[in-house]
């Protein structure tokens, strides 16, 4: 989805404002990476906790959060942005009480 949408007007224009927040883009310039998820350990909080909610999330719907970090090189800013996205949007899933979207 993101590839198909990465050299598009909207999204020329979506980043460029993303990355004139100094906050954003000072993340991007430090290529921050997430932490490694283990799902063992979310698994194992309380029920009403993001991280757990989240391993299940994740659990039931045979999704691999490593994968993300596969799918290609970071070169450029807009690359960082988008791999954000990715890392994002299954907990955004979570968050918004959302089932799983192929």
């Amino acid at each position: 989805m993101y590839e198909g949408l990465k050299d598009s007007k909207i999204s020329s224009q979506y980043f460029q404002q993303l990355l004139s927040n100094h906050g954003v883009k000072s993340l991007a310039s430090e290529r921050w990476k997430y932490p490694e998820v283990h799902l063992e350990r979310l698994l194992q909080l309380g029920d009403e906790t993001f991280g757990r909610q989240y391993a299940i999330f994740i659990s039931e719907n045979g999704l691999d959060p490593a994968a993300i970090d596969q799918l290609g090189e970071i070169d450029a800013d807009i690359d960082y942005i988008t791999h954000r996205l990715r890392h994002v949007h299954d907990m955004m899933h979570v968050v918004l009480g959302f089932a799983r979207t192929d």
